[in-house]
């Protein structure tokens, strides 16, 4: 069985595959200041030790890939896998320095080989990433936005009198009231961004691709955009797989 760990700056999502099939997975809040033994514990409790054979870590969080490789080396005796660059991806990298982040990097292998075709992904989390691949298995480039979430704060941190609301999906009107307005705007107004882009994007590219989305908000907006896509929640996990089965298998 192998591992997945996704650590993002907002949750840290794992996924346990036994014969390339998900079988289990975790989410909970990624806490930066809590200690190694308190992940420890959490972890030991709800990961199975017997036959897990390995384990490979995509984060964007420094202080916590490094307490994840001690954790997994002394609670697991296993030596995890780091997602970077210079790792068989059965990617290229179109990328200056080709300093991508490691999420990123998962998405896009796991929508290029899951899908067989070139593509946009779409990840809805803390920040809006944006990562093409070509039909030819070469990364692209992309772009990055703010989240919903974390545009939002910003947006009731700033002014005395908008509170936070419950952002629910809901057909586009005109808002009759403060909570209609901040669902109204925000949702529709990130989805509106998110055709344009896509709009955008097709017309730097020679070849039709597909469009992916995964991330935490997905579900908050996939239903008030109007291009075709395809939604898929564990998307990085199964890159990890992928990127996994590539860098082991002769090891």
């Amino acid at each position: 069985m192998i591992l997945t760990v996704n650590i993002g700056n907002t949750n840290i999502h794992i996924g346990l595959y036994k014969n390339k099939k998900l079988v289990s997975h975790w989410q909970f809040k990624t806490q930066k200041n809590i200690t190694y033994e308190n992940y420890s514990v959490l972890l030991r409790k709800i990961i199975p030790s017997q036959n897990l054979e390995g384990v490979i870590i995509c984060s964007v969080v420094a202080s916590l890939t490094k307490q994840f490789q001690k954790l997994f080396k002394k609670n697991f005796k296993l030596n995890p896998v780091i997602v970077e660059d210079n790792l068989d991806l059965g990617l290229k990298l179109d990328y200056e320095n080709k300093k991508l982040g490691a999420d990123r990097i998962a998405n896009a292998v796991g929508a290029y080989y899951l899908y067989k075709k070139g593509c946009i992904v779409i990840d809805l989390g803390t920040a809006i990433t944006f990562d093409i691949v070509s039909p030819k298995a070469i990364y692209l480039g992309g772009a990055i936005a703010p989240g919903i979430g974390t545009s939002s704060k910003a947006l009731f941190s700033s002014t005395d009198l908008l509170k936070p609301v419950n952002l629910k999906c809901r057909k586009f009107t005109i808002g009759k009231n403060t909570t209609e307005n901040l669902q109204i705007g925000i949702l529709h107004g990130f989805a509106s961004m998110l055709d344009g882009m896509i709009e955008k994007f097709k017309k730097k590219l020679n070849f039709k691709p597909i469009v992916i989305l995964t991330g935490g908000d997905t579900n908050k907006i996939s239903k008030l955009i109007n291009f075709p896509h395809i939604v898929n929640p564990f998307l990085t996990l199964e890159g990890l797989r992928i990127i996994s089965e590539r860098n082991t298998k002769n090891t």
